[in-house]
């Protein structure tokens, strides 16, 4: 199928990946507030850190889809086992179906992606390069690009994609809101 662990670095995901370690170790140091079964909330912490650092040196888009999927993981168990207030279960519950329901759709398009570029690889410089050379057809562009745009904007909280963002952020403990949203 064209899947290859690939990672690397470059002008962009260098900062990146600096900014991620920093956020990491900012909410590592945050995580005073946690009292009960600390060591099961920094081995989450940890996996979610390696996750969204995997999907920064990603270059493989499975693989970066997969990292990217690693760390929201945590993110649920976080938000259910350490969250505060009395609707956590309530964020728990919706920011699981908000951010399964933009995975799939992202899935869907990078799918797509993978089956209308016909570089049958997932390796991102590759598939690029083919892509630069066998331009997508409009057709393909206009299923492909919403797809994303959706997937991956109720992912990140793009606005109007967010509406899950500030139940989500106000239960979560600090350090895993800080991971989320910083990263």
């Amino acid at each position: 199928m064209g899947i290859s662990y690939h990672v690397g670095v470059d002008g962009i995901n260098i900062g990146l990946m600096l900014m991620g370690a920093i956020v990491a170790f900012a909410a590592a140091c945050c995580s005073w507030e946690i009292q009960t079964r600390e060591k099961e909330f920094y081995i989450l912490l940890l996996v979610m850190t390696g996750g969204i650092l995997g999907a920064f040196a990603s270059l493989d888009l499975f693989f970066f889809y997969f990292f990217h999927e690693f760390a929201l993981v945590p993110t649920f168990i976080m938000i259910g086992l350490w969250g505060r207030g009395e609707r956590k279960n309530e964020a728990t519950f919706q920011i699981t179906l908000y951010l399964s329901l933009g995975a799939l759709i992202a899935l869907v398009g990078l799918i797509a992606l993978y089956t209308q570029s016909g570089a049958n690889t997932f390796d991102i410089p590759v598939m690029a390069e083919y892509i630069r050379s066998h331009p997508l057809s409009s057709v393909s562009q206009h299923f492909i690009f919403p797809l994303l745009l959706f997937g991956f904007g109720i992912l990140v909280s793009l606005w109007p994609f967010h509406t899950w963002a500030p139940m989500g952020y106000g239960s979560a403990p600090t350090p895993t809101a800080m991971l989320h949203a910083g990263c």
